[in-house]
């Protein structure tokens, strides 16, 4: 299975890739929502771990349209004011230990 990671900072991105990828799954990142809206389709991904980046609003339409899930991590301490929220499977808090992260995904994973 393929999972896309967006994240706006580097370190975190590769960071968070490689914890990915030590769990026996295939990652595709991107640095930006633009650019993660367009592998969406062309990477044909089964989950989208999505930082809380800028412009995130068409990725978070195409993974819809895909029925692609989406785990949405987030460094706020409230996301009560995100409409987005709503398009979500998980939340996250960062950190997120690397436990918790490969659980999730594996259970977001499961129920799609």
């Amino acid at each position: 299975m393929k999972i896309l990671c967006v994240d706006d900072e580097p370190a975190v991105l590769q960071t968070t890739a490689l914890v990915i990828k030590a769990a026996g799954y295939d990652v595709v990142t991107a640095a930006n929502a633009e650019d993660g809206a367009r592998l969406i389709s062309s990477e044909h991904v089964s989950l989208i771990l999505l930082d809380c980046v800028p412009n995130r609003n068409a990725l978070i339409l195409e993974a819809k349209r895909l029925s692609t899930p989406i785990i949405l991590c987030t460094g706020r301490v409230s996301d009560d004011d995100d409409p987005d929220v709503a398009f979500v499977e998980v939340i996250l808090h960062k950190p997120v230990p690397p436990p918790e992260l490969i659980e999730s995904i594996r259970k977001a994973l499961a129920s799609s």
